[in-house]
């Protein structure tokens, strides 16, 4: 079993993007979710901690960074990192 980050939708998009990921195996993992800009700058974390393993989790991107400054058209990549693996999608900002 693997934990999986699946392809966000809809993409592109314009404003907010749903991001989902599969964790495997029981009880709960530790899991970052950020959006990194295509220099592999994180732009934003959007989950940072423990969730339940053993099922889907979905959350949501609105196109801001951190500071909640709207970010400009392009790619970005989601990457998920569970335990040291980190899985990454390409994401597509438009205007």
């Amino acid at each position: 079993a693997r934990h999986v980050l699946l392809d966000g939708y809809p993409n592109p998009f314009n404003p907010m993007v749903r991001i989902p990921f599969e964790l495997a195996g029981e009880g709960s993992q530790n899991v970052k979710l950020e959006i990194v800009d295509v220099r592999g700058r994180v732009v934003k974390t959007l989950v940072e901690g423990d969730r339940p393993a053993g099922q889907r989790h979905e959350v949501s991107w609105d196109g801001t960074d951190e500071t909640g400054r709207r970010m400009p058209s392009g790619a970005y990549m989601s990457r998920l990192t569970v335990g040291g693996q980190s899985q990454a999608r390409l994401l597509t900002l438009v205007k």
